[in-house]
């Protein structure tokens, strides 16, 4: 399950819902009566919920979300009436008076959508470690064959990686020929790796 952090400006209010969740199965990390502290609460967090009022006296929900890291998921607890139309990016709002039926099914869609996103940061990730690789790769051929200083093999592959469309894909390949002045110089052994099946 999810790592939650309830903020609301009322300490009442904030426990009663801190109560409703663990009584289902949630773990409540922390509760916050302001803004800040919900900012410092949720960034203790790598990705979880923050469950929250629409104003504290430091803040508006609008300035907490700007602050969060994108892994954090907000789910905005308020009256109809004071919520826009447009609401910001990774923000789902319920309104009040609150359901509980509603609450935990909506945290238990925010949970199954952060799983989905968490694997794909991890993907993604795992790839930019695989295009560190690359990189040290093409580095170490360009000083080794063109007798190039490491600054200078570094903003080499920049503009060779920018002229082709950036270190995607077939452009690693690329951006490898390009550095080691011919074909097939043990690009399988290189690519496996980095996932271009093609």
């Amino acid at each position: 399950m999810a790592e939650l952090v309830v903020a609301f400006p009322k300490a009442e209010e904030a426990k009663a819902v801190k109560n409703i969740l663990v009584k289902n199965g949630y773990h409540v990390v922390a509760t916050a009566l302001n803004g800040a502290a919900a900012l410092h609460q949720a960034s203790v967090l790598e990705e979880g919920i923050l469950i929250c009022a629409y104003g504290f006296p430091d803040m508006i929900y609008t300035e907490i979300r700007l602050h969060l890291d994108a892994a954090i998921r907000m789910l905005l607890i308020a009256h109809p009436s004071r919520v826009g139309e447009d609401l910001p990016e990774n923000v789902i709002f319920l309104p009040i008076p609150l359901k509980v039926h509603t609450l935990l099914e909506c945290l238990k869609q925010l949970e199954e959508r952060g799983s989905r996103s968490g694997r794909r940061r991890r993907r993604s990730m795992q790839r930019s470690a695989e295009d560190l690789a690359i990189l040290d790769k093409a580095k170490a051929l360009l000083m080794e064959k063109k007798g190039m200083r490491e600054d200078e093999a570094h903003r080499h592959i920049q503009k060779t990686s920018m002229n082709r469309g950036g270190l995607h894909g077939r452009n690693r390949r690329h951006v490898h020929q390009s550095v080691s002045g011919r074909k097939g110089i043990d690009e399988d052994k290189i690519y496996k790796n980095a996932g271009n099946r093609q």
